[in-house]
């Protein structure tokens, strides 16, 4: 059996976060700008990055610590 049955007729909702998250968002005062911020500007800085830069607010996670 693949998925769970419990969630069998459940059909994806494509357009939750544009029908349902962003209002309750700007219902609980959060500004346009900042939601702006959230779904378009953050991503695309995250996919339009340079790898090759060494982002400094960004830890490599596989560097040994030093005492």
């Amino acid at each position: 059996m693949i998925g769970d049955p419990a969630f069998a007729n459940e059909r994806p909702d494509y357009l939750l976060i544009t029908k349902h998250v962003v209002p309750a968002l700007l219902r609980e005062g959060v500004t346009r700008a900042q939601i702006e911020e959230l779904m378009i500007a953050n991503p695309r800085q995250f996919y339009t990055r340079d790898s090759s830069v060494d982002d400094a607010r960004v830890p490599d996670r596989g560097a040994a610590k030093t005492a």
